[in-house]
């Protein structure tokens, strides 16, 4: 649903909502001025959504891309931000302005639609091709169900490269702490950022949406409850439930109890020097001028962790083979990690449970002589 500033400063949103029946294009228009707030324009979202149910539109001549912007629409509310704007993405990109793009729904053939991947396969890699069919797919999916068309001509599809099982790469523990040592030269408090990453396994947006009503801090432990991540959509921050929609609590060592306790009595610090700041139990444990308010953008921390020299995600993965190799079961590392299900554990980290099971046979030999 393209929304777009007009010269004028006001806000102009437009929806798709496919060609009537006189095979002419109808779009839906509304025009707000430019001191409308997120809440007024994602209501005016929604009214014009709710209007698209109500036009006169013949399915099965729409062309492609008109009815893969229709199920972006469609499902926008339900679905996370983030997600939308990489279909719409896909959609601009490698749909719309091709031929399979402009193709009625009731001709588009499977033959149409691998030739296309086929020919993207020239000029992009194999994750933008899947993830441009699991579009066109679940697009044509919706459309058999809308009543459009009568079956799904991008099931049969055979030009759709496999996912490829990636090797995991994991931070040394060496490294990690090399890269501690000098972290905070790079950003105040990123040190600390690295202490939590790599002790307790936590996303690095999952971190950064830490509040300090989530950390309980003791003398020995510290207690994290990870109830939110932080995602960036057209240069917005903005939270979002966690990846599995579920809350978990980590727990971090006494090394990281100080650390948080520490930026805990700078940042309150910070906030008595700003008189109109007071400190808050809802403030960002990383934020911006180190007043709690706004928290770090999740891309620029990114960009400061790497230039210690590691990168958060191995830090995960440091992490999940630390604790695999040292014999934790899968369902206890998924859930500190936060994976939806061990089998996912199991399939990433295959390497940590090989080597596990090499000791598991060394033990069985024992026991056979």
């Amino acid at each position: 649903m393209p929304v777009d500033r007009l010269p004028s400063g006001s806000w102009r949103i437009r929806v798709h909502a496919g060609m009537g029946p006189d095979g002419r294009r109808k779009t839906l228009r509304a025009t707000l001025p430019a001191t409308a707030s997120p809440a007024e324009i994602a209501a005016a979202e929604a009214d014009l959504m709710a209007q698209v149910g109500r036009v006169d539109v013949d399915g099965r001549r729409l062309p492609l891309a008109d009815v893969v912007a229709l199920f972006i629409d469609n499902g926008a509310r339900k679905r996370a931000r983030k997600t939308t704007q990489e279909y719409r993405g896909l959609l601009d990109r490698w749909i719309a302005p091709h031929p399979v793009g402009r193709a009625a729904l009731h001709r588009l053939t499977t033959y149409a639609i691998d030739r296309h991947y086929l020919d993207m396969s020239d000029t992009v890699g194999d994750t933008t091709i899947r993830r441009t069919h699991s579009l066109v797919h679940s697009t044509l999916r919706w459309s058999v169900a809308m009543g459009f068309i009568g079956s799904n001509p991008a099931a049969s599809c055979q030009n759709v490269p496999r996912a490829r099982r990636t090797t995991v790469t994991a931070t040394r523990p060496e490294d990690w702490r090399k890269a501690i040592e000098g972290a905070d030269e790079v950003r105040d408090g990123l040190a600390a950022l690295l202490l939590v990453i790599g002790s307790t396994g936590v996303r690095k947006s999952e971190a950064l949406a830490l509040r300090w009503s989530d950390v309980d801090i003791g003398t020995s432990a510290v207690r994290l409850r990870i109830t939110a991540t932080l995602s960036v959509v057209r240069g917005d921050v903005f939270t979002k439930d966690t990846k599995t929609h579920a809350v978990r609590t980590v727990v971090g060592d006494a090394e990281v109890a100080r650390a948080l306790e520490r930026r805990r009595r700078m940042q309150i610090e910070a906030c008595l020097a700003h008189e109109y700041n007071d400190f808050a139990e809802t403030n960002y444990v990383w934020s911006r001028h180190g007043l709690g308010e706004v928290p770090w953008r999740p891309d620029t921390a990114g960009h400061w962790i790497t230039s210690t020299g590691v990168k958060a995600g191995e830090l995960r993965h440091m992490v999940a083979t630390q604790l695999m190799r040292a014999g934790l079961d899968a369902v206890a590392v998924a859930s500190v990690l936060g994976h939806a299900s061990p089998k996912m554990t199991l399939d990433v980290y295959a390497e940590a449970t090989d080597d596990a099971a090499t000791r598991a046979a060394a033990v069985m030999s024992g026991l056979a002589t």
